[in-house]
């Protein structure tokens, strides 16, 4: 982890002057979408706890991102450090998108839990009627059946008529 802390300084101070577009280039929509794994990453990471039992999830890694978009940590640094020395507010935009992403995600995951509270409310709510109703039923069925007890004529009593 050191080695990659290093390694970021190094190229920070190397390349802290360049103002020519890096190569390999990464694009803008690219690096916005890059940027908003790292977000994730880092909010996964900040809020999940490892414990014994759980230590078998695999984590996620810079290297994992890196590895979805076929990039290496020199070509990001490189591409981040551009983006930021632009000075034509390109780099607060793309963080302004980013942000606007997790938070569009944010209320996204919100209301579909929100749906899904409501359908397991109404999902109780109609299996409380129902139950109710089929205990209503069934009393209604008893009380008939005691109702009409002494009513049953055997059916050898019963005579054909003529």
């Amino acid at each position: 982890m050191k080695k990659l802390v290093y390694l970021f300084l190094v190229l920070f101070v190397m390349v802290s002057c360049q103002t020519k577009k890096p190569k390999p280039f990464i694009e803008e929509d690219t690096m916005e979408a890059i940027l908003y794994d790292i977000a994730i990453l880092y909010a996964i990471n900040n809020s999940y706890v490892y414990t014994a039992t759980n230590d078998s999830v695999p984590r996620l890694t810079m290297q994992s991102i890196f590895n979805k978009y076929q990039i290496d940590s020199l070509t990001f640094t490189t591409n981040n450090q551009y983006y930021i020395n632009l000075n034509k507010g390109v780099y607060q935009e793309i963080q302004d998108k980013v942000y606007a992403r997790i938070k569009l995600n944010q209320a996204m995951y919100e209301l579909d839990d929100y749906v899904k509270r409501i359908n397991e409310i109404d999902s109780n709510y109609v299996k409380a009627i129902r139950n109710s109703l089929i205990q209503q039923i069934e009393a209604k069925q008893d009380s008939m059946a005691n109702a009409t007890k002494g009513d049953l004529v055997p059916m050898e009593k019963i005579q054909p008529t003529e």
